[in-house]
């Protein structure tokens, strides 16, 4: 599932933090109130900076980083980007300016999510489907 995303010119830690912050919000409005046991996993870059670790440990997230330039042990995330680069490879092509590639990328997020691409991992569900059912079961099981 794609909580938070966001698209920029250049890597930089605002966009960083600017799409977590999104994906915070699209958590709260699952129901999640509380981070204390959701771990981040990603790799390095924007994401070792003090604004967004600070951001994420205040809020409760523990913090996992790959090493340097170990790719494998960030898989499910580079599996993600390697399939959705695939796969939305010749619409995103078709982008003549920034706005209409960040419409395409909506539309190819919203598709991953929430429409008719089932997953084999999670049960022949879609991302948020699956979600919203692990979310009932916590909230039956933590009550």
């Amino acid at each position: 599932m794609i909580y938070g995303w966001d698209l920029g010119k250049s890597p930089n830690k605002d966009l960083v933090v600017g799409s977590f912050k999104i994906a915070v919000r699209r958590l709260k409005r699952f129901g999640i109130r509380v981070f204390k046991r959701i771990i981040i996993r990603q790799d390095r870059g924007g994401y070792t900076s003090s604004d967004y670790a600070s951001e994420a440990l205040s809020k409760g997230f523990y913090l996992s980083y790959s090493r340097t330039g170990e790719h494998g042990d960030n898989v499910v995330n580079e599996a993600f980007f390697s399939r959705f680069k695939e796969e939305w490879r010749d619409v995103l092509e078709q982008a003549t300016d920034f706005e209409e590639l960040r419409r395409l990328v909506k539309k190819a997020v919203s598709y991953h999510n929430e429409s008719s691409r089932y997953h084999s991992s999670i049960s022949y569900e879609t991302p948020q489907s699956f979600m919203k059912q692990q979310i009932k079961l916590l909230t039956q099981v933590l009550l």
